[in-house]
């Protein structure tokens, strides 16, 4: 028995069941008509609380309504649709987030006549957005910042002490024998022993220091205008204090011991990234001398000549950035089905003194000097100039683990791509294992709101991580990109094919996309088709060409 509904009634249960209202909103009459549930939206108020523009603009947070007026106004797209989110108030009660989505009509002189669109509640993702945020910026167990916040506070301290000639310090407190603990007692003793040891490092501290979760064993303290006097006092205090401060771990009571490293700055590191590795090396040499003690980074000759040469190559990006010496490599992707360019990698190069530097130069400085989050701004806004200006072309695109862990990027990428489709569907965002696996929440969360914008998630390197398999199905991704030391000879090596083979089996389960990279002759090419690999990456297949070359092949293969 087929079905005996008109179009009009689809429409109606549509909304209904996905909890939408649709409006019509008239300019000349400012007169607005609803479809679909209303009552969601003025509950069990009158009906027409909502019956004319005007009205319904008092109703929208004041800090919300010029964002919608200038999508309204300045930032329709060529067919007129618009999206945006701002807080209503919704019959006297608190405000709640809504998502609009619509488009203005014209008439045939090209004047706004009406509006049409819908309305949904979001308030709930927008909860669940603010926990999100609330999780990023403080540690879930002890309530003290994040890793991440923690290295805004220390970039911050940095960036003072450098302006002002203030000493600073950055302090890791690593607790010795945790596993051990968690063994023994279990893992809610352990979490207690986290929090206790979070309390006494509060108790140390003055109110200007700042304290923050750095790892599974280990808290970071950035502290500002102290001398070294000053430090071996605190660390001696900090020792002292660990010693003689018995903490719950089940039933039982533990001493706990503590390892600490700690390097100073602005004047023996001379960059936040270099504050960080420095203060783990002096951590990790504290605890392979036994624990129980600190040990203060002190560069040797060495290290002050390799930080030469990386300021010197930062220099070398600072300039590339002002004067637009920066560009894309692109690199081939081949489809083993057609045998036919699928899409592009674009890989950064740096042009300086007429020398084009490839990424491995520069990359690595730019992370260690915090620059790498330019660079990635830069990428991002170039690879989409591309898209739109090649409208049949994919690209892929590398990030830092230092991007996928930054909320402006985010926010950047999805004010570039809201109600632009055609553009995200045609982007590849590349994050390596090793970051994805550094903190799944935070990667899951950046890899959810890059799908929902339309775009695909790589995770690239894969099998460089050695837990691969482990959180394969905590990462939904849409390619998998075999590392290239799986490739080079993986026929000769058992372990090599099992590993592919396994991921294989996987992919087939899960639905996504295979490439491997670094393939360099045809047997490999071939063989890896045969197994099932999608597609295929290497110098075999096509080297990087700088723009100018690539934009000549690209043209003459789409002709």
């Amino acid at each position: 028995m087929g079905l005996s509904v008109t179009a009009d009634t689809i429409a109606v249960e549509a909304l209904e069941a996905a909890g939408d209202v649709a409006f019509v909103w008239d300019f000349v009459s400012d007169e607005v008509i609803w479809g679909g549930n209303i009552s969601s939206l003025v509950g069990d108020g009158p009906s027409n609380v909502f019956q004319s523009g005007e009205t319904f603009i008092t109703r929208i947070h004041d800090a919300d309504l010029p964002g919608r007026l200038r999508v309204l106004d300045g930032n329709l797209g060529s067919d007129g649709r618009y999206e945006c989110e701002y807080r209503l108030r919704l019959n006297g009660q608190d405000f709640t987030w809504v998502h609009e989505k619509g488009r203005v009509m014209r008439n045939d002189d090209g004047m706004p006549q009406r509006t049409v669109g819908v309305l949904r509640i979001i308030e709930g993702r927008k909860r669940n957005e603010r926990l999100i945020e609330h999780f990023s910026n403080y540690d879930v167990l002890t309530g003290h910042l994040s890793r991440n916040r923690l290295r805004d506070a220390l970039e911050n301290a940095f960036q003072y002490g450098e302006r002002f000639n203030i000493d600073g310090a950055f302090l890791l407190i690593g607790i010795d024998g945790l596993g051990e603990i968690r063994d023994r007692y279990g893992m809610d003793a352990a979490d207690n022993v986290i929090i206790s040891a979070g309390q006494i490092l509060e108790h140390m501290l003055r109110s200007i220091d700042v304290i923050g979760r750095q790892g599974a064993d280990r808290f970071g303290i950035v502290t500002t205008n102290c001398k070294q006097d000053d430090l071996n006092v605190l660390i001696e205090r900090l020792l002292h204090a660990f010693q003689t401060t018995p903490v719950r771990a089940g039933d039982a009571e533990v001493t706990l011991r503590v390892s600490i490293g700690l390097s100073r700055f602005p004047e023996d590191v001379h960059t936040v990234p270099e504050v960080l590795a420095r203060t783990e090396q002096a951590l990790q040499y504290a605890r392979d001398l036994g624990g129980d003690q600190a040990h203060v980074y002190h560069p040797s000759d060495e290290d002050r000549t390799r930080v030469r040469n990386s300021l010197a190559i930062a220099g070398q990006i600072e300039r590339a950035l002002e004067n637009d010496c920066l560009e894309f490599a692109f690199q081939p992707i081949v489809s083993c089905r057609t045998r036919r360019i699928s899409y592009y990698e674009a890989l950064v190069r740096m042009r300086d003194n007429g020398e084009v530097l490839p990424a491995s130069v520069f990359v690595p400085v730019a992370e260690h000097c915090g620059l790498i989050r330019d660079l990635d701004r830069w990428a991002l806004q170039t690879c989409l100039e591309r898209l739109t200006e090649y409208p049949d072309l994919t690209l892929s695109l590398n990030l830092s683990g230092m991007t996928v862990t930054d909320p402006s990027w985010l926010r950047l990428l999805a004010s570039q791509l809201r109600g632009r489709e055609d553009i995200a569907n045609r982007l590849i965002l590349e994050i390596t294992e090793t970051v994805a696996l550094e903190d799944i929440e935070i990667t899951g969360h950046f890899i959810t709101t890059a799908r929902d914008l339309g775009c695909k998630v790589a995770l690239d390197d894969f099998g460089s991580g050695h837990t691969s398999f482990r959180h394969m199905r905590s990462l939904i991704v849409d390619v998998v990109k075999i590392d290239r030391i799986f490739v080079r000879d993986w026929h000769q090596s058992g372990d090599r094919a099992n590993f592919i083979g396994k991921l294989m089996t996987i992919a087939r389960e899960t639905g996504f996309e295979i490439v491997a990279e670094g393939v360099e002759d045809k047997f490999t090419a071939e063989m890896l088709a045969s197994e099932g690999v999608d597609y295929l990456q290497g110098w075999y297949l096509g080297k990087p060409m700088l723009e100018q070359e690539w934009l000549a092949y690209y043209k003459a293969d789409a002709s």
